[in-house]
């Protein structure tokens, strides 16, 4: 009877046992996996610029002297530094000639707009302009800057670039004062001559962020 009873108590511990390895078991014994996950953003760089030469546009608080009409024709005055010109000013009369060379460009991240305008004073003096982009003639013999600066043309866009290599590109501006046209031009002329007209030309360049789509 005892050995039965101490039986019966082995098979019983034993079963505690076995449960005990169970809950131990489940408590320790699962599969697990942590991952992670990150991210991060730069705001993309923005670098643009308008230059005549090596001299960059400026804000319209104090904008820049460029050289439009610069000449090295001979037979109108010159300074001592053989420059036609007098008390800062250029001189033009019927028979000279010009032009220069203003180039915009982007290093920018995104995709740039480039608007360019120009105010100039009509017809009071009668050049003929001539615009040539990159080389390229878009615009002959227009009686106004404006005219050449038309809706086909105000508008340049460069993509974006990875911020190091840049795009541009070159708008050359040439102007005449054609000399003997007609008498009665020839008039008109002199008028100007006898009374000195100061012909002013202001450039406004604007970049603008194209929008991502």
């Amino acid at each position: 009877m005892k050995k039965n009873l101490v039986f019966k108590l082995g098979l019983f511990c034993a079963a505690l046992v076995l449960v005990a390895t169970c809950f131990v078991t489940n408590a320790w014994a699962k599969y697990t996996t942590t991952v992670y996950a990150t991210d991060t953003a730069q705001v993309a760089k923005w670098d643009v610029w308008a230059t005549d030469g090596d001299t960059p546009f400026t804000s319209d608080v104090t904008p820049v002297q460029i050289d439009v009409f610069t000449t090295s024709m001979s037979n109108i005055y010159k300074d001592g530094s053989g420059k036609n010109t007098i008390d800062s000013k250029k001189l033009i009369a019927p028979g000279s000639k010009g032009g220069f060379t203003f180039t915009i460009g982007s290093k920018s991240q995104v995709a740039v707009r480039y608007q360019v305008t120009v105010t100039d004073p009509g017809t009071t003096i009668p050049l003929k302009w001539t615009v040539l982009v990159d080389g390229v003639e878009v615009a002959k013999d227009k009686a106004t800057l404006i005219e050449c600066f038309n809706d086909s043309m105000k508008d340049f866009t460069f993509d974006p670039t990875d911020g190091v290599t840049g795009l541009s590109k070159e708008i050359t501006i040439n102007w005449e004062w054609p000399y003997e046209v007609s008498a009665e031009q020839d008039k008109a002329d002199t008028l100007l001559g006898e009374t000195p007209t100061t012909y002013t030309l202001d450039f406004e360049v604007i970049a603008t962020q194209v929008k991502p789509v």
